[in-house]
């Protein structure tokens, strides 16, 4: 299970990197999506999309991308990788 997990948040790491401009090397897994890597309005949107694609996720219900938004606890690459290894979104 460790090294599925290892290789998921790889995988997710390279996605994020690859959609939002960055190097992977920059990244990691506490990096939030809005407040560490600037993803907010339409680059947002667009990166769930692919992301949700991409591993198979359920995409985010309008309310929920709303919550986001909203929310004070946001979304780090390490919440992705427990979504796509629980294929759920969680208290987003």
């Amino acid at each position: 299970m460790e090294r599925k997990l290892t290789e998921l948040a790889e995988s997710i790491l390279a996605c994020v990197a690859e959609e939002l401009g960055y190097e992977v090397e920059q990244l990691s897994l506490d990096d939030a999506l809005n407040t560490d890597l600037g993803a907010e309005g339409e680059d947002v949107v667009e990166f769930l999309q692919v992301f949700c694609k991409r591993f198979g996720v359920d995409a985010l219900s309008q309310s929920k991308l709303a919550r986001y938004f909203e929310s004070s606890t946001p979304v780090t690459i390490r919440d992705l990788v427990h979504t796509v290894d629980q294929r759920a979104w969680g208290q987003i």
